[in-house]
């Protein structure tokens, strides 16, 4: 192709080349016609019964036709349903790391794909159907801590994939894509702003609305490549509710003529992010975090309202936490958040970068009975470990016993080890209390 591209046009063909993985199943064999064990790409698109499924393997016939055969009724009885071309195409780039080689089987296409069709579709569902109530005389207030850093995130993100996509990295395009999407966007954005949707304030409303729209506008625009069916038709009922609401009015103009999402130009980095409000941020989502584990670890029900007090001798960080007090009063179920200056006694202490915690949790437990239900727990697992072990160890259990069975053992001695940990952890922090 070179030497022809030279000899009739006198120049080259093309200057660079991509070497993709080589492609196995999901036992690591190579893929091949010879083998049978390649995957129709229309099977995935169309879905596929279970005699489609079994064609390529009977017309093979493989040595292990018989177990491939059985695997393949059991997992599939009633054949591969339908995922869709963009569930193909999304799974796909999932794979295509660097590695030399790639495993790939039928359910990756569900587990990957199609489950996340499935939340993109669900997320701009509750987006664009907040969009339709947007009222249109309401001034806008500014934006909040919380639109600030999503806007700046959707920009590192956009800048991070336009990088990746250059340099033929598209894992990692992807991966940034789906950091920003599942975990800013909708495990802390969509989260974050409930409250002022659902509150009073309707220029705080609009605000949070339209915040949204412009996250959901480039968020479509940076997956359409990757997904280009489905990221068009949430675009038309995207720009269907900003036209009807008249948050269209606020995006830029090449955008409120994009009728076709295809059509619509690739997000650019609009130069919005800041390494210290994201450090900011992140240490309060660090503190959200915190209590919400102590939280959990302690048995305390989700609803109920904790008081915490804080204590810093950084200025800065004392400056986050006040300028970030009704997120985390909001997301950690706070009643309280206010500062001390001297340790409190028979308070939780949570150590974080640059301050600490103390949760009140004596007001919402019973100290005497929860001490001895984690230890009646921690006894029960003292004696499955010494159990495990006494196995493990062992000579007979050691040559006899297949691999797997050893290593199901040692995995579950692992996990009753680190159980252990978090009781005595727990312990101690319930001895602090008393």
């Amino acid at each position: 192709m070179v030497m022809t591209g030279v000899y009739f046009l006198g120049e080259l063909p093309f200057r660079k080349v991509y070497y993709n993985a080589v492609i196995c199943d999901a036992n690591g064999e190579t893929m091949s016609k010879s083998k049978g064990n390649g995957i129709d790409p229309v099977h995935v698109i169309d879905g596929a019964t279970v005699a489609q499924l079994e064609e390529p393997v009977l017309e093979a016939r493989p040595a292990n036709m018989q177990e491939t055969l059985e695997r393949l009724r059991s997992t599939f009885p009633q054949g591969f349903k339908p995922a869709g071309a963009d569930a193909l195409r999304l799974t796909l780039l999932s794979l295509n790391s660097q590695a030399q080689q790639v495993q790939i089987s039928l359910e990756k296409f569900e587990e990957v794909g199609q489950r996340f069709m499935t939340k993109l579709w669900n997320a701009c569902k509750f987006v664009i159907s907040g969009l339709e109530d947007v009222k249109s005389d309401a001034p806008e207030a500014e934006p909040a801590l919380e639109d600030l850093w999503i806007l700046g995130q959707l920009d590192a993100c956009t800048k991070k994939v336009r990088e990746s996509f250059e340099a033929f990295l598209f894992s990692e395009a992807l991966q940034a894509l789906q950091q920003f999407f599942w975990d800013d966007f909708c495990d802390w954005y969509i989260e974050l702003v409930k409250p002022r949707l659902r509150g009073a304030d309707a220029a705080q409303k609009k605000r949070a609305q339209h915040a949204e729209a412009e996250v959901l506008c480039g968020l479509l625009r940076l997956y359409h490549p990757i997904m280009p069916f489905i990221t068009e038709e949430l675009w038309q009922h995207l720009h269907k509710s900003l036209s009807t609401s008249g948050l269209i009015k606020h995006l830029p103009k090449d955008l409120t003529d994009a009728r076709v999402c295809a059509l619509a130009p690739y997000p650019k980095d609009e130069g919005r992010y800041s390494a210290k409000l994201a450090k900011d941020f992140a240490l309060l989502q660090e503190m959200v975090r915190a209590i919400r584990n102590l939280r959990a670890s302690s048995g305390i029900a989700a609803g109920a309202e904790l008081a915490v007090l804080a204590r810093t001798q950084a200025e800065e960080i004392k400056e986050v936490i006040e300028q970030g007090k009704s997120l985390l009063l909001s997301q950690a179920r706070l009643k309280s958040l206010e500062f001390c200056i001297e340790k409190p006694v028979k308070m939780a202490a949570l150590v974080l970068e640059g301050c600490e915690l103390f949760v009140n949790l004596a007001e919402h437990l019973d100290i005497g009975a929860e001490t001895s239900r984690n230890q009646n727990a921690l006894k029960k697992i003292n004696e499955s470990i010494a159990s495990l072990q006494q196995r493990l160890e062992n000579p007979e259990f050691a040559s006899r016993a297949p691999k797997h069975i050893q290593e199901a053992e040692r995995a579950r001695l692992q996990a009753e080890q680190e159980k252990r940990e978090k009781l005595l952890q727990v312990l101690e922090e319930l001895k602090q209390l008393s």
